[in-house]
């Protein structure tokens, strides 16, 4: 039987924020959104006085300043690198792991001896606190399903929870207490069904029939259920796939008027999503590009979007820049206050698989060697050293999303350090 290990970063934004903060401990404290629009992340202080997860910040004021709630703006660069690094350390453990996301990360631990395997996760709980500051929960069990499970009991125990511990009726009572919904792989609607057959709880999903579930479900209901019967269906990821499609986007932190600044806002995602589409070695051969207004303003809205297909696939950034430029151009509209904009990358394909062109066209004529150096250096000092003219100027951009609380990039930016006075 395998065992397997999920190390989930307790409250990970807020663990992050207090780590160079250390006057946030045994606060409340949230973490805001882009552009400062919803809570994301919640110390337990905070969800102790009834701060809801995604609640819009503007309705829980009043929460805030009753309880001297500590607010912060998303600082992702802090929170990538510290995950960085946690994840980077993990793999001392096992030679098999995959991140599952910015703050989970599963690991096969069934080199482990079975005696030795509690002693063993508290041990990564407590290096990972003496090495980084941030509190993990790690749950053990013989499958990603069950160790989903027992990384939740873990956090309302010490932080650790062994499933191979439980004895048959310690399973059935636990299962018994998670609610469908809660089981790892199951969304709203697939609960909702659930419930519609009287299956409420995890112990009662389990029990199903088989070959209902598999009709109703399809392969991948009929694997989280085998998964609950103790069985290792769903295989670790040693890397992650590429992605089929890239977007970014964001939403302005005030209103745009100006075909210019939407230009240069739609650039500066271009250039986003194409440093992601080089990262994972690809090319993409669609674009698409769209705008709209403020759907809660009860001014006039506008909302478009055009797309186009390249005749050969790219990764330059200047390229895409070029391309994005002209659908843009195509569906701006005078009149209107934009709040948002973003593109797309979609036809996407490995570089190795991509065929080559017999002539290159003027529009598509690419420096290989100029990008990677662009990139070499915007990796190495920071992503907006080199700019494309067509993105603006930092300091004159109009399209910047609202980031008013957000700390230091305490880890990546010489500029930005800890400053320790003596």
């Amino acid at each position: 039987m395998r065992s397997i290990a999920l190390v989930d970063c307790n409250n990970f934004y807020v663990s992050c924020e207090r780590l160079f903060n250390p006057k946030l401990r045994n606060k409340p404290v949230v973490v805001l959104s882009n552009n400062d629009g919803c809570i994301i992340a919640r110390s337990e202080e905070a969800k102790n006085v009834g701060i809801q997860m995604g609640e819009p910040l503007h309705l829980c004021q009043n929460l805030i300043k009753a309880h001297n709630v500590e607010v912060y703006s998303s600082n992702y660069t802090l929170y990538g690198d510290i995950s960085n690094r946690i994840m980077g350390f993990l793999k001392n453990y096992t030679s098999k792991l995959e991140v599952y996301s910015i703050d989970e990360a599963f690991l096969d631990l069934t080199q482990v001896p079975k005696l030795e395997q509690s002693s063993f996760i508290q041990k990564i709980k407590k290096e990972i606190y003496q090495n980084f500051g941030i509190p993990v929960s790690i749950g053990l069990a013989p499958n990603k399903v069950l160790a989903k499970i027992a990384s939740k009991k873990a956090k309302k125990s010490d932080g650790t929870f062994n499933y191979f511990n439980l004895d048959a009726q310690g399973v059935v009572q636990m299962l018994s207490q998670i609610k469908v919904q809660d089981i790892w792989g199951i969304g709203r609607q697939c609960s909702k069904k659930l419930n519609s057959m009287g299956v409420y709880t995890a112990q009662e999903f389990k029990n199903s029939d088989i070959g209902i579930i598999k009709k109703k479900f399809g392969v991948v209901g009929s694997r989280i259920q085998y998964e609950l019967k103790e069985l290792y269906c769903i295989e670790l990821e040693d890397c992650v796939s590429n992605k089929k499609q890239i977007i970014s986007s964001k939403s302005f932190g005030s209103t745009v008027t100006k075909l210019n600044d939407l230009e240069q806002a739609v650039s500066t995602f271009v250039t986003t999503a194409c440093s992601k589409l080089r990262a994972q070695n690809s090319y993409a051969r669609s674009i698409s590009v769209f705008i709209q207004t403020n759907r809660f303003s009860e001014e006039k809205q506008y909302f478009n979007s055009r797309s186009a297909v390249l005749s050969i696939g790219q990764n330059s950034t200047s390229v895409f820049i070029s391309a994005a430029k002209k659908l843009l151009k195509a569906i701006f509209l005078n009149g209107f206050k934009y709040k948002k904009a973003g593109i797309s990358l979609s036809m996407i394909e490995n570089i190795q698989n991509s065929q080559d062109v017999l002539m290159e066209t003027a529009d598509f004529k690419t420096n290989p060697a100029l990008v990677k150096i662009m990139d070499d250096i915007n990796s190495l000092y920071g992503k907006n050293t080199l700019l494309y003219a067509a993105c603006g100027k930092l300091e004159k951009r109009k399209f910047t999303p609202r980031s008013e609380k957000k700390s230091q990039k305490f880890t990546s930016s010489w500029k930005e350090l800890l400053t320790v006075k003596i």
